[in-house]
C-alpha cells in the first residue's frame, strides 16, 4: 500500500480508537490559545493604536511650518483614507480696550479624523458632543477667553479684517494633549473663513498640519508615499509622537498582552511533549509489526511523520475554529467595555497559529515520535522491549528551540522573550533537580516505612520510586503550569494593580502656566487656601537649541527622525537645586547648591536621541543671548506622575539673569468649581490648563488593557487543564497494570486509593510549592527589568499554591484511578 494512503487510514483508525485524541487535543488547544490570542490582540491593539490616535486626531499627521500641498488630499482619496487640513497659529483679540493672545486653530469639515470635539453652549452649560467642527462665520472658543476680554456667547468676535460669530464654548479637541502648555486660549474657526481674516501672512508663525486616517495598511501605504515627500521642516507624526504619559501606557499595555499570550503558549508546549511520550509508548506494538513485516527504518520514519503531520493538520483546523469562536464571544465582550465596536481580528493569528502547530511537534513531539523507526522487532514477543527512549539532550534542546521561537513570536519582545526563556530554563533545571533530591529522600522514607500502618505510605512512597522519570516529568509538567498561572495571577493582581497605581488618584490634572516671578507669592497663597498641598513653582525658559559641543545644530546628522525633532523644536528649559520629583538619577552627579558653572541635567532619552552624554556641551540661544552648560547628569523621568517635568533642567545659577516664567500643577477636586474662576479673576494672565481628560484617557487605557489579560487568561486555563490531563494519560497504562497486579495480590480498593492518594499529594505539594518560588522571583524580575514597577511579597501564593497544587492533582488523580480501579483485574494485565 502507499505510504501516504496508509499513513492517512492509520490516522482515521487511530482517531476512531482514541490513540491520539489526547494529542490531537493537546495540539488543538495550543493552536486556539495562540492564534486566539493572536485574533483577540490584534482586535484589542488595533482599538487601544485607535484610542491613541485620538491624541492626533487622525492615524497620522504631516507637520509643516508652510502650507502642504493639494495633492496629498488626492492621494489620500485614491487610497479611500479620510483626510482634512488645519492650521495653527498665534494672534491676538481686542475688545473694549482689552486684548488678549489666542492660538487660532482653522480647521477643515472632516476634523477631527479621530475622537470628537466637545462643547458647551454657555459657559457653565452641559457639555455636548460635536457633529462637526465651526461651520463658516462661526468662532468657538475657550471660556478663560471670554472671561478674560468680556466676551459671551453670541457676540461678534474680530479677527484680523473680519469678524465671526461666537456660536459655542470650546471644552475639548482631542489634539489639544499633544502640546500641553500652550499658553494662548484657544479660537476654532473653519479653514475657509481663513481668506476673509487676512491672518495667515509670509510672515506668520503658522502650523499647518495634514491628517488621515482608515484602513491600517491603506495609512501605512500612504506614510510612505508621503515620508518620500517630505521637505526641510516637514515631519510625519504617528502614535508614537503622542503625549509621553500616553506612550508610556500604551507601550505597558502591549507587554502585558504579550505577557498573557506567553503563558498559553509554554503550557500548550508542555502538553503536546506529554501527549507525545503516550503517543509513543502507545504506537510501539505497531512499530514492531511492521519491522516484523518487512518495513524499513525509513518507510517507518516516512509514515510517522506523514501520520504527524496529518495529526497536526487536523488540530490546526480543530484549534483555528476554535479561536475564531473565542475571540468573537470575548470579542463582543470586550466591545461593550470599550464602548465602541472592536475592529476585525487580523489573519496573522491564523498563520503563526499554524506555525505554532508546526514548531510546537517539531520540537516537543517528534524526538520521542522519530524514535519508533528503531523499535525492535522482539516487542512482538517481548512487551518489556519499547521504543528506545530520546537523548534528554535532544529533546532539551529541541524543546528549548522550539519555546525559543514561540516565546519571540507571542511576547514580540526581545527583552521580555529572553527572559521568559532563560527563567523557563532555570525553572526547568530547578524543577528537575529539586525533583530528584526528593525522589531521593522518598526512597530513604520508603525503606523505614515498614509499620503495616503506614502500608499506604510506603506504597505510595514506591511508587514514585520506581516511576521516578515520569515523576520527574509529572512535577516538571504541573510545577511549570502552576508557575504560569501562578505568574499571570501575579501579573493580573499585582503587576496591574501596581501599574494603575502608577498613576495616582490625586495625580495632578490642572497647569497653571505664564505665571510672573511677582506673582508667585500671592498665587501660593490662593492655592494653599484651596486646599493644595505646597505647590511647587518651576520657572521656565523658553529656549532653542543651536549647539552641540561646538557644532551648529544644522550641521548635525541625527541618528534617528526624534532626535531632528528635538534639535529643531523650542524647548521649556528649567531650574532646580534638588532632583526634582518624579526624576530618578541614572548617571553622573547632581550639582552643589552653590555651584556657578553653568551644569545641565537631560532626560535620558532626550540625551540619547540628541547623541549626548556626560561631559557633552549644549548652547542654546535664549531670547538672542547664548548659553552654554556642559552635562553633569543624566535622568530617568517618570511620565505617569504627570508632575511638571522637563527634558532639561540647569543649576540655578546658569538661568540667573534669564527672564523667566514660571509653571505648577496641582490636583483639583472634580466638585471645585470655584478655585479657578477665583484665580482667573485674580490672575487674569495665569493661564489654567485642565489634563484631567489626559490622565482619564491613560487611565481607560490601563482598565481595558487589564481586562484584555484577563480575557487571554482563560485561554491559559484552558491550556494547563490540557497538560493535567495529557500527564495522566501518560501514565495510564503503566498505572492500571500496577493497580491489577495489587488487587490480585489482595489489595482492597481502599488500600489503593490511599496509596495512590499519597503519591498524588506528593506530587502536587511538591509542584506548588516549586511554581510558587518561579511565579515570584519571575513577577520581580518582570516587575523590575521589563515593567520598571515597584513588586512586593505575596505571602498567600506561597501558602495557597501547595494547597491548590495537592488537591488539583488530587482530585483529578483519583478520578482517573477510579476509573481505572473499575477495570477488572486481568484487562490490566492483559494489557501489560
Amino acid at each position: 500500500m502507499n505510504v501516504f494512503s496508509l499513513a492517512l487510514q492509520l490516522t482515521r483508525r487511530d482517531l476512531r480508537a482514541g490513540e491520539v485524541r489526547v494529542l490531537v487535543l493537546a495540539l488543538a488547544v495550543a493552536v486556539a490559545a495562540v492564534s486566539g490570542v493572536g485574533f483577540l490582540t490584534s482586535r484589542v491593539d488595533a482599538a487601544m493604536q485607535r484610542q491613541a490616535a485620538e491624541l492626533l486626531a487622525a492615524d497620522v499627521a504631516i507637520e509643516s511650518p508652510h502650507a502642504l500641498p493639494e495633492r496629498w488630499g488626492a492621494q489620500a482619496d485614491g487610497d479611500g483614507l479620510a483626510w482634512a487640513r488645519l492650521v495653527n497659529f498665534p494672534s491676538v483679540v481686542f475688545h473694549q480696550g482689552r486684548s488678549q493672545l489666542v492660538q487660532v486653530k482653522a480647521v477643515t469639515g472632516a476634523y477631527p479624523l479621530r475622537g470628537a470635539l466637545r462643547y458647551a453652549l454657555s459657559p457653565d452649560g452641559d457639555e455636548s458632543i460635536a457633529d462637526a467642527p465651526p461651520q463658516a462665520g462661526e468662532v468657538w472658543v475657550e471660556r478663560r477667553l471670554l472671561d478674560s476680554v468680556g466676551l459671551k456667547v453670541g457676540d461678534t468676535l474680530p479677527l484680523g479684517r473680519g469678524a465671526l460669530k461666537i456660536t459655542r464654548v470650546l471644552r475639548y479637541e482631542p489634539d489639544r494633549g499633544a502640546d500641553l502648555f500652550q499658553i494662548a486660549p484657544r479660537v476654532m474657526m473653519a479653514w475657509g473663513d481663513l481668506d476673509k481674516t487676512g491672518l495667515i501672512t509670509p510672515f506668520s508663525r503658522a502650523r499647518y498640519r495634514f491628517l488621515a486616517a482608515g484602513d491600517a495598511s491603506a495609512v501605512q501605504a500612504l506614510r510612505r508615499q508621503l515620508d518620500d515627500q517630505l521637505q526641510a521642516g516637514q515631519r510625519l507624526l504617528g502614535i508614537e509622537d503622542a503625549r509621553p504619559e500616553f506612550r508610556s501606557a500604551l507601550e505597558r499595555a502591549q507587554r502585558f498582552l504579550g505577557l498573557a499570550a506567553l503563558g498559553a503558549v509554554l503550557l500548550a508546549g508542555a502538553a503536546v511533549a506529554l501527549a507525545a511520550h503516550r503517543y509513543r509508548q502507545q504506537q510501539s506494538d505497531m512499530a514492531a509489526l511492521m519491522r516484523c513485516f518487512g518495513s524499513g527504518q525509513n518507510r517507518i520514519l516516512i509514515l510517522y511523520l506523514l501520520r504527524l503531520l496529518a495529526i497536526g493538520g487536523i488540530a490546526v483546523l480543530i484549534g483555528l475554529a476554535l479561536a475564531w469562536l473565542a475571540q468573537a464571544a470575548l470579542g463582543r465582550v470586550l466591545a461593550e467595555l470599550f464602548a465602541a465596536e472592536l475592529p476585525p481580528p487580523s489573519w496573522r493569528g491564523a498563520g503563526v497559529g499554524a506555525l505554532t502547530a508546526v514548531v510546537t511537534l517539531a520540537g516537543f513531539a517528534l524526538p520521542s515520535v522519530l524514535r519508533l523507526r528503531a523499535v525492535s522487532p522482539l516487542r512482538v514477543l517481548r512487551r518489556d522491549i519499547g521504543a528506545p527512549s530520546a537523548s534528554t539532550w535532544v529533546l532539551l534542546v529541541s524543546a528549548a528551540a522550539a519555546l525559543g521561537l514561540l516565546v519571540r513570536w507571542q511576547a514580540g519582545d526581545w527583552q521580555l522573550a529572553g527572559y521568559a526563556l532563560l527563567g523557563l530554563i532555570g525553572a526547568t533545571l530547578a524543577f528537575s533537580l529539586l525533583a530528584w533530591g526528593v525522589l531521593w529522600l522518598v526512597r530513604g522514607l520508603h525503606t523505614r516505612a515498614s509499620s503495616a500502618r503506614f502500608w499506604a505510605l510506603r506504597f505510595g512512597l514506591g511508587a514514585l520510586q520506581r516511576r521516578r522519570g515520569l515523576a520527574v516529568l509529572q512535577i516538571g509538567a504541573f510545577a511549570t503550569g502552576m508557575a504560569v498561572i501562578l505568574l499571570l495571577a501575579v501579573v493580573r493582581v499585582d503587576l496591574l494593580a501596581a501599574w494603575q497605581d502608577t498613576i495616582d488618584e490625586h495625580a495632578p490634572n490642572q497647569f497653571l502656566i505664564n505665571v510672573q516671578p511677582d506673582e508667585v507669592p500671592a498665587l501660593r497663597a490662593l492655592l494653599l487656601e484651596n486646599g493644595v498641598a505646597d505647590p511647587i513653582f518651576h520657572p521656565m525658559v523658553r529656549a532653542r537649541l543651536t549647539h552641540l559641543n561646538g557644532k551648529a545644530i544644522d550641521e548635525i546628522e541625527f541618528a534617528d527622525e526624534r532626535g531632528q525633532r528635538f534639535a529643531h523644536r523650542d524647548h521649556n528649559l528649567s531650574q532646580s537645586v534638588q532632583l526634582p520629583r518624579a526624576n530618578r538619577l541614572l548617571a553622573g552627579n547632581w550639582w552643589a547648591a552653590n555651584v556657578t558653572d553653568n551644569e545641565v541635567s537631560l532626560e535620558q532619552r532626550f540625551a540619547r536621541s540628541l547623541g549626548v552624554g556626560l561631559g557633552d556641551t549644549l548652547r542654546f540661544d535664549v531670547a538672542g543671548s547664548p548659553l552654554e552648560a556642559r552635562v553633569m547628569s543624566l535622568r530617568e523621568v517618570d511620565w505617569d506622575s504627570f508632575q511638571v517635568n522637563f527634558f532639561v533642567v540647569m543649576n540655578p545659577a546658569a538661568l540667573a539673569d534669564q527672564p523667566a516664567t514660571s509653571v505648577t500643577s496641582f490636583h483639583l477636586p472634580a466638585s471645585d468649581h470655584s478655585t479657578i474662576p477665583e484665580l482667573n479673576r485674580r490672575f487674569p494672565t495665569v493661564t489654567a490648563i485642565d489634563v484631567g481628560t489626559l490622565i482619564n484617557q491613560v487611565r481607560t487605557l490601563i482598565d481595558r488593557a487589564a481586562l484584555a489579560v484577563e480575557g487571554v487568561f482563560a485561554f491559559t486555563l484552558i491550556a494547563a487543564l490540557v497538560v493535567f490531563l495529557a500527564a495522566f494519560q501518560a501514565e495510564r497504562a503503566e498505572r492500571s497494570r500496577e493497580i491489577a497486579l495489587l488487587r490480585s495480590f489482595g489489595a482492597t480498593r481502599s488500600q489503593v486509593r490511599r496509596a495512590a492518594l499519597v503519591e498524588f499529594l506528593l506530587i502536587g505539594g511538591l509542584s506548588g510549592l516549586l511554581a510558587a518560588a518561579a511565579a515570584w522571583g519571575a513577577g520581580w524580575l518582570l516587575a523590575e527589568r521589563v515593567f520598571n514597577l515597584e513588586y512586593a511579597f505575596n505571602a498567600w501564593m506561597w501558602g495557597l499554591a501547595p494547597l491548590f497544587g495537592a488537591a488539583l492533582l488530587s482530585i483529578a488523580g483519583m478520578i482517573n484511578v477510579r476509573r481505572v480501579l473499575l477495570e477488572p483485574p486481568i484487562q490490566g494485565l492483559q494489557a501489560s
